[in-house]
């Protein structure tokens, strides 16, 4: 079920993102969720029976950190980018990602109610999982970008071309597609 619904939930959005940017605009892509997340609200209220309510306290701290860790090493990865290694904003903004990220880690294993429990990360088998499903997205999101943008700036496919030939790649990336015969 995750992989059907993780493929076509990939493909959708990409095909739906490059008609929109090919024949109105791409700011068009920005506003599907709008539509999507109010039928999901009333699918909720119907379908979604209430759970009782739990006493707890909030990570502030943890989300803070978080929060601030992430848009360091998007930062430092958008400088990179459009101005190079070489450039202070770029190292200055990874590092402090990083060393902020040691001190989400040490906040985690103080808080009563961490936002990620570390002992998530006691079993062996269970972090090695993590890592690899980490490096597959990792993967596979660096191709839904990369692709694309070589179809359209070198080889001068449309969005909704490009976005048609790439999006081939879920039938190979999911085992449910995979595996089917032809």
């Amino acid at each position: 079920m995750y992989c059907a619904v993780s493929a076509a939930g990939g493909s959708i959005g990409l095909l739906l993102g490059g008609f929109f940017t090919d024949f109105m605009s791409w700011r068009v892509g920005m506003f599907i969720n709008v539509p999507i997340g109010i039928a999901l609200l009333y699918l909720v209220q119907r379908y979604i029976q209430k759970t009782g309510t739990r006493t707890g306290r909030f990570d502030f701290w943890g989300a803070i950190v978080s929060v601030i860790v992430m848009t360091a090493l998007v930062y430092g990865f958008v400088q990179a980018a459009e101005h190079g290694w070489g450039k202070p904003e770029t190292w200055i903004s990874l590092a402090a990602g990083i060393i902020l990220l040691a001190a989400f880690v040490l906040i985690e294993a103080r808080s009563t109610e961490p936002i990620i429990p570390l002992r998530l990360f006691a079993n062996r088998q269970r972090s090695g999982a993590y890592l690899g499903r980490f490096l597959v997205v990792c993967g596979n999101f660096s191709l839904i970008f990369f692709i694309p943008q070589y179809l359209q700036n070198v080889l001068g496919f449309s969005s909704l071309e490009a976005i048609f030939l790439s999006d081939l790649h879920n039938y190979y990336y999911h085992p449910n597609f995979a595996s089917r015969p032809l």
